[in-house]
């Protein structure tokens, strides 16, 4: 199977830490780290979705062939209408979402509502089967059974759901309309068996999942976020900018790329002490981490005393706000700073570039262009920020750098 854990990004500001020091034997983290599990388990179990779909595209025909030889004759076209009219319509659908980048994302809800659909049919004709002809084999549900339980890609809580209630229905049928006593309890302790093997198992395979999960989350943490400020670092910022300005040509949406310094910073650490320029350096990077309020935008230390921040689709007015309120709202702090030229509190410079979805220019270019601002912006006398100009070129050219 593919590692899709390249393509997934642990939220930093999650404590994946205490999730796993605590109880979830019932399957269940808090909400917002349960809802990036599912992204993570939605991605981990794509694979083996798609595989065990097209296996039963392939499977799900040959079973209808076997049900014209031994199925009931008064009641084949039955069979046929389920396994043909029903079921088999429903995986092939199935089979065009997972295979589908458009609607990957709603995978697990079409998995539940296949589980049931087939749950629901080969109970109905194992039990039709039974009642002409008590040698029909019943042991397709346990087939049905595997794909719920391992290979859809569902939860257990989500398996049971579908699997549990045609059991049940399987049983009842089984004894009270059917009335073959010894069949039905033969045939119930058989699959009633299986489906504990098949619950436990499933059981197992979640929770070493879920650990796994929450082991990479923690690991994630350390990789991505700097152990001083606690934001992220540059190698997550250089990976998210890649990752958003693919997306924004994607979406034809703008892309602002912020670098800042703070301003006379050896200064303030030559003459306050390193212990003072760090505790600077967490109230800058707070302050940055709190105006970047949207779900998409990336604040990042880049290294010393520098910082860097990325805006997911802004304008260019949008962006001046936001530079202003960078350079303004650190003066606001009133950090002092009696060593610096620019003031008595700590100040930053900053540089911005505005990326378009038509941009010529290459990503690696934009990033040197925000820097080269953040330069003039020193230059004309810090305690400011300075933009790069928007540059617009036919939309072809981004999509041959990338």
């Amino acid at each position: 199977m593919k590692d899709h854990h390249s393509l997934l990004s642990f939220p930093v500001n999650l404590n994946y830490a205490d999730e796993l020091n605590n109880d979830f034997r019932r399957l269940k983290f808090s909400p917002d780290i349960e809802t990036v599990f599912r992204s993570y388990y939605d991605e981990e179990t794509l694979r083996m979705r798609q595989l065990a779909i097209l296996v039963g595209c392939v499977l799900w025909p040959l079973f209808t062939v076997m049900d014209i030889f031994i199925a009931p004759a008064q009641h084949l076209s039955i069979f046929l209408f389920i396994r043909l009219a029903v079921v088999m319509p429903i995986l092939l659908v199935m089979l065009k979402v997972v295979y589908s980048i458009r609607w990957q994302a709603y995978t697990r809800y079409y998995a539940v509502l296949v589980g049931a659909f087939v749950n629901a049919g080969v109970v109905i004709i194992v039990n039709v089967g039974h009642f002409y002809n008590p040698d029909y084999p019943y042991e397709g549900i346990i087939l049905i059974w595997l794909f719920c339980f391992f290979l859809s890609g569902m939860v257990v809580r989500e398996a049971i759901l579908v699997t549990f209630l045609p059991f049940i229905c399987y049983i009842g049928i089984e004894l009270l309309i059917i009335g073959n006593i010894a069949l039905a309890m033969t045939s119930s302790l058989i699959l009633f068996g299986a489906y504990i093997i098949c619950a436990i198992g499933s059981y197992l395979v979640e929770f070493r999942t879920r650990e796994s999960f929450l082991t990479k989350g923690m690991l994630s943490q350390l990789a991505d976020t700097d152990s001083l400020t606690g934001i992220f670092n540059r190698r997550y910022f250089n990976n998210q900018c890649l990752r958003l300005w693919k997306q924004a040509c994607r979406e034809n949406k703008c892309l602002g790329i912020l670098l800042l310094d703070i301003d006379h910073f050896k200064q303030y650490n030559d003459n306050y002490g390193h212990s003072e320029g760090d505790e600077a350096l967490k109230q800058v990077a707070s302050f940055l981490q709190k105006l970047a309020k949207r779900p998409m935008d990336v604040v990042a230390r880049y290294g010393g005393e520098e910082f860097a921040v990325i805006l997911y689709d802004i304008n260019m007015e949008g962006l001046e706000r936001y530079c202003q309120k960078l350079v303004t709202g650190v003066h606001d702090l009133k950090i002092p700073h009696g060593f610096s030229p620019s003031g008595d509190f700590i100040t930053i410079s900053c540089g911005a570039r505005l990326m378009a979805a038509n941009s010529s220019t290459a990503l690696n270019q934009a990033i040197k262009d925000a820097d080269h601002s953040l330069y003039e912006a020193k230059a004309q006398g810090r305690n400011q920020y300075n933009i790069y100009g928007l540059d617009l070129l036919p939309r072809d050219s981004v999509m041959k750098i990338l």
